[in-house]
Parts: C-alpha cells; structure tokens; sequence
C-alpha cells in the first residue's frame, strides 16, 4: 500500500473501513476506494478516506460496476 501499487482497494463494510484506516494509516490514501454502500462510505468519510466510488448495487457485483464505470469514464 506504501508504495502505491493498488488501484483499488474494496471496501464492504463500515467495520472494514476502520481496519484499513487502522492497519494503513495515510497509506491508504495512495488508492482509490470503492465502497459498497452509503453507510461504508459515510464511515470512510469520517475516517479521511472519502471513497472514489459508491456502488449503487450494495453487492461485491456492484462494487465491481461502480470501479468499471470510473474506469471507463476517466
């Protein structure tokens, strides 16, 4: 994560989102985050880790959508 070299991490729940901020730090900034659902992204938020994507579909499927759809668009 330090160096950078993930694209995406994936993040499906509220209780996720705080290992991550834990075990990271300001690490997990170099990434973009997909969240599952508005309550996972409101916890990233709080956290200083706004997601780059939300799915609209709160599934691992809609998760996966919402980063193919970013990717398309860039």
């Amino acid at each position: 994560m330090e160096a950078g070299k993930f694209d995406w991490v994936t993040v499906s729940s509220p209780s996720i989102a705080r290992s991550l901020a834990a075990m990271f730090g300001r690490s997990l900034a170099k990434t973009k985050l997909a969240s599952i659902s508005p309550v996972t992204s409101e916890a990233l938020t709080e956290l200083g880790y706004p997601p780059a994507v939300e799915a609209r579909q709160y599934t691992l499927d809609g998760i996966v959508q919402a980063i193919v759809e970013a990717e398309t668009f860039v």
